[in-house]
């Protein structure tokens, strides 16, 4: 396995099946899935992603993380952004967002075709 952290960045690579214990994602979290597959357990659902998908997790959520090599072979690699409250209030007051409700939806939202990423 291979972690790496850079600032708000993390880079994952996996080689073998990877049963990650049960894990606190402190910040909001946006992942593109390189290659490989990955199933991620919330308490409310379950996502099965391949390459190329493009998901947000919802901070301070526990998750279960099961990542493996896809039916080629490919070992598993993630890139993960981390956005941490002072990233999102600047991102805020650059562009005007006033502050909303605390946001009480699902845990991962699948942004892969979204037209905006």
């Amino acid at each position: 396995m291979s972690n790496r952290i850079l600032n708000n960045f993390l880079f994952v690579r996996e080689r073998d099946k990877s049963f990650d214990k049960y894990q606190m994602v402190p910040e909001l979290t946006l992942s593109f899935m390189i290659s490989g597959k990955k199933e991620l357990r919330f308490a409310n659902q379950v996502v099965n992603g391949q390459a190329g998908n493009i998901g947000l997790i919802r901070k301070n959520e526990l998750l279960k993380s099961i990542q493996m090599k896809d039916e080629d072979g490919q070992d598993y690699e993630s890139i993960s952004i981390f956005f941490t409250p002072d990233i999102i209030r600047a991102y805020a007051v650059q562009n005007n967002i006033k502050t909303q409700k605390k946001y009480k939806g699902n845990s991962y939202t699948d942004l892969t075709k979204s037209k905006f990423i």
